[in-house]
């Protein structure tokens, strides 16, 4: 039985061996219908193989990499953000971004986990700059950090959520008017992703 850890790129160098081997061996002009059927059998039982039993279907190719790396770079390359650098990164950050692809249902992903403050949840301009106190108030919604006593009772702002995340380490202090850099939503991000991950349930 194959390993999962094997390759596509082993089992096409295994196959390709088989195949030298199977035609280096000398048969009978009788026989060699045989042999060939034998090999399209086990060909097919492979290629076929039941994941149930531990195989993998060769025919899927690999899952790609959501996290794309030039896609961080031109980010992180950005003197200004804006609301839909934010969009796709939550999409990312709640590993939900091959079911919201397009803008227009990452947007939806805001709204549908209510993770946009009150001022945006129908005015939201996706070419308007991304301030810190809007990405602090969606990170602490998407991270569902709860707060202390005042947040319970009054609920989220974007001051209170500023300071949540700076209590955390994923933000640091400042005014929530300021306008985020690429280099500082990454940062964002990776604090974020972190604090998700350790806090996974």
């Amino acid at each position: 039985m194959l390993k999962q850890s094997l390759s596509r790129i082993e089992l096409t160098i295994g196959i390709i061996l088989l195949l030298c081997l199977c035609v280096s061996v000398p048969v009978r002009s009788g026989d060699r219908r045989v042999e060939e059927d034998k090999l399209k059998a086990f060909q097919a039982t492979e290629i076929t193989a039941d994941p149930s039993k531990g195989k993998i279907p060769f025919s899927k190719p690999p899952p790609m990499d959501p996290l794309d790396r030039m896609y961080f770079v031109e980010i992180m390359m950005k003197k200004i953000t804006y609301l839909y650098d934010l969009s796709k990164i939550i999409s990312l950050l709640l590993e939900k971004e091959n079911k919201y692809i397009t803008l227009d249902a990452q947007i939806m992903l805001l709204r549908e986990n209510h993770l946009l403050p009150r001022h945006l949840k129908k005015d939201f301009n996706p070419q308007a700059p991304l301030r810190k106190g809007v990405a602090a108030y969606v990170f602490c919604k998407a991270l569902e950090i709860n707060g202390g006593l005042g947040i319970r009772m009054f609920g989220l702002t974007e001051h209170s959520a500023i300071n949540e995340l700076v209590y955390e380490g994923i933000l640091p202090a400042g005014n929530a008017k300021e306008i985020l850099t690429g280099e500082e939503l990454i940062s964002i991000f990776t604090q974020a992703a972190n604090h998700r991950k350790s806090h996974a349930k």
